[in-house]
């Protein structure tokens, strides 16, 4: 199973409970996933990331390219995310790069090129497909990959299943 991260996954691990300079097994082991392939992002995804925290900046920059999902882009996907998932008209694709949720989208196309075996992380939050789905620009990562039957966890979800332990 390969797991592709969002950033808002690194983010708040960094922000929140995995402090890189605190908790410096948690950033080793996604470094080490990362380079076995079952962990990774999208650069676009990577891109988002601009943390103030100079440790956590140095260790993205060192890492990127391990850390980066090394496949061309699936773009025929990610029209069809951005179409079947988020509900754009095929008008509006001409404009792709300036929709709303378009990294998002290209998260899940990632996802989206073996669904059997690609698995989306995310901290955001699940919303439900009952009744009329929100406007495009709300509907968030879970809600798509359910929709397309993408497999969509949390972060902490992630940690059972790789088994990640500190010593």
């Amino acid at each position: 199973m390969r797991y592709l991260l969002d950033s808002n996954v690194l983010i708040t691990a960094n922000d929140t409970y995995y402090e890189i300079g605190r908790i410096r097994q948690f950033w080793d082991w996604i470094l080490a996933e990362a380079n076995r392939s079952v962990v990774n992002l999208p650069e676009e995804i990577l891109s988002e990331i601009s943390p103030a925290n100079e440790d956590f900046r140095r260790w993205l920059q060192v890492n990127r390219p391990e850390l980066s999902i090394s496949e061309a882009r699936p773009q025929s996907l990610l029209e069809s995310v951005l179409t079947q998932g988020y509900g754009y008209s095929l008008a509006n694709l001409a404009n792709a790069d300036s929709l709303a949720n378009t990294r998002d989208a290209l998260l899940i196309a990632y996802a989206l090129v073996d669904v059997k075996e690609r698995c989306v992380v995310t901290l955001e939050a699940v919303q439900s497909s009952v009744g009329s789905l929100p406007m495009p620009r709300n509907r968030k990562i879970p809600l798509v990959c359910h929709q397309l039957g993408i497999r969509c966890i949390d972060t902490f979800a992630l940690i059972r299943e790789l088994d990640f332990r500190i010593p």
